[in-house]
């Protein structure tokens, strides 16, 4: 069976404003995105997130009601020598089971910040 997904951009540009800043004294993130993809033959709805920058230890996204999405760290080597990229995606329930005005209240409107 094929997957068939569309990346919202328009629905997300419509729906959410999202922005996005970079802070803190360490490394600035040339790519740092929260973006929304739909799997049409799914009909499930899942965010992803990207982003990529120089030597960071560590990170943290935080949501502009400044509640802690994600927060991770390096560990071993890693704490020393540091990142450069990091991706994942959330699990992608079915909007059968979780509808898309609840989905949509998880991630708030306004700025998150990466830091």
């Amino acid at each position: 069976m094929t997957r068939n997904t569309s990346l919202l951009h328009l629905f997300l540009l419509g729906a959410l404003a999202f922005g996005f800043e970079s802070t803190g004294n360490a490394a600035e993130f040339s790519i740092a995105r929260i973006y929304i993809e739909y799997n049409a033959s799914g009909n499930d709805l899942g965010y992803h997130v990207s982003l990529d920058g120089e030597d960071w230890r560590s990170l943290k996204i935080v949501n502009p009601d400044r509640k802690t999405l994600f927060e991770v760290a390096g560990k071993g080597a890693y704490k020393e020598l540091g990142m450069t990229e990091l991706f994942f995606e959330g699990a992608e329930p079915s909007l059968a089971d979780f509808p898309l005005k609840d989905l949509l209240a998880l991630f708030p409107e306004g700025k998150y910040q990466f830091i």
